[in-house]
């Protein structure tokens, strides 16, 4: 998380590889997904203009772009964040180690924030769009 947050700017919005400067991600929406009295979990949603994959073990680079080559690619990322909006590290209790989701399908993007944002499971909000679209 650490090394993740070192490359991203001081609000965590952004991130560009040194190594790759034309390659970058942009945090795009955050929705409060759960608060215990001191910590905030916080699902972030990005999108980055490559494909990768995401770690958050300790210590990792977190973003491993798979080449060098323009793409793009949605995210969620499930942070903890104490009450004075200072990131404490991944939520990996949520999701796959931290990572909600992960597609390169704005669709499945607008439905994980619509699922996040309203408690209503993605199957279910797909289910009932399905419904509208046939009435």
């Amino acid at each position: 998380m650490q090394t993740a947050l070192r490359k991203q700017d001081a609000e965590g919005d952004s991130f560009i590889d040194p190594s790759i400067p034309y390659l970058g991600s942009c945090k795009f929406g955050e929705v409060v997904t759960n608060f215990n009295g001191d910590t905030y979990s916080v699902l972030q949603f990005f999108i980055a203009n490559f494909d990768g994959d995401l770690d958050t073990t300790a210590g990792a680079s977190f973003y491993k772009p798979k080449s060098r080559d323009f793409d793009q690619m949605f995210f969620g990322v499930n942070i903890l964040i104490d009450r004075n909006g200072n990131p404490l590290g991944f939520d990996r209790s949520q999701g796959t180690n931290g990572i909600a989701f992960k597609t390169k399908d704005m669709s499945k993007t607008l439905y994980n924030i619509a699922s996040a944002s309203t408690g209503i499971s993605r199957e279910e909000l797909q289910a009932r769009a399905s419904r509208a679209r046939r009435a």
